[in-house]
């Protein structure tokens, strides 16, 4: 009996909490991980591609407007256009500044 109370008190040090806070350790790690990941492909990827794509747009609109203006044609809504796409881009350029704080990652 004395050799199975030893074994006993030997394995719930094994079992206790510290080994418990090692394996929420371990999710964290590997929370944060992902977090990082996520961070480089938005940042590096999603970003600079949304940004291209707005830029065209951007263009495209200045260039409707120019020839609608030259054919003296109205173009209140591609000025419309361009004042939006302009915020639009400046909100997606500067959000690796700010989004990441406002979802806490």
């Amino acid at each position: 009996m004395n050799l199975v109370t030893t074994l006993m008190s030997r394995f719930s040090g094994i079992i206790s909490l510290p080994h418990l806070l090692s394996v929420q350790g371990g999710l964290t790690s590997a929370k944060n991980e992902v977090l990082d990941t996520i961070k480089f492909l938005v940042n590096t990827i999603l970003i600079p591609l949304a940004s291209a794509f707005l830029i065209g747009m951007l263009v495209f609109n200045i260039v409707k407007a120019v020839k609608k203006h030259h054919g003296a044609e109205p173009y209140g809504e591609n000025i419309t256009g361009i004042i939006i796409v302009v915020v639009v881009l400046a909100v997606v350029v500067s959000s690796p500044a700010w989004i990441w704080t406002m979802i806490s990652a």
